[in-house]
């Protein structure tokens, strides 16, 4: 079948670490990166207002993750904040 499920648990848990990174690139890249597991996804910028452009990129910046620019390529609000654009 090949079907994965996740499940929010109910109870309270602890986890170990609040770094939520991973390494991409193996033995022989010669630019590994870190990269955060939560990312904001890509949203048409026509969709959005700025202020909400510039919340979302403010948000990245400070969870220290990316904010997908999506099909609109970028604004001048997505560098305001300073949060990493993909």
């Amino acid at each position: 079948m090949g079907y994965e499920w996740i499940n929010h648990s109910l109870p309270p848990s602890s986890v170990a670490s609040r770094d939520f990174r991973m390494a991409i690139g193996g033995a022989r890249c010669t630019r590994p990166h870190s990269a955060c597991l939560f990312n904001i996804p890509a949203m048409r910028f026509g969709a959005l207002s700025a202020n909400a452009i510039l919340a979302l990129n403010g948000g990245a910046k400070a969870g220290g993750f990316a904010h997908d620019t999506g099909e609109g390529s970028i604004s001048r609000h997505h560098r305001v904040q300073g949060g990493d654009l993909i």
